[in-house]
């Protein structure tokens, strides 16, 4: 039996997940068990329903559905076009979070400098 057979996530699977963090490019981080699943529309501190789109042996890709409950940090986003538009990944996230969660993501980015 290999890896895929027995994950407990398939591709077309309806999930109940917390959002952990956020991964480079604006996605949430959830997990089923060591599994990674990387949820677009979500940001940390949803809990959300997704679908599961895309299944690989070390992580699957999800979209949000629905919102089962909200984090503090969600604002209401100031353009019309976001939820369709997908040009800015996190704006229904508070400033003050997305500069923290950037800021994260560009340090685990960054070569460590030597002296």
């Amino acid at each position: 039996m290999n890896e895929y057979e027995k994950s407990p996530v398939r591709k077309g699977d309806h999930l109940e997940l917390v959002i952990e963090s956020l991964a480079y490019g604006g996605r949430g981080v959830a997990r089923v068990g060591e599994l990674v699943v990387f949820v677009k529309n979500a940001i940390p501190g949803q809990r959300v329903k997704a679908l599961v789109y895309r299944k690989k042996s070390h992580y699957a890709e999800a979209r949000a559905l629905k919102i089962l409950e909200q984090t503090p940090d969600y604002v209401e986003p100031v353009c019309q076009h976001f939820p369709l538009c997908g040009g800015c990944k996190v704006q229904q996230l508070s400033y003050d979070q997305q500069v923290s969660a950037f800021s994260t993501v560009r340090r685990l980015q960054s070569p460590a400098i030597v002296l």
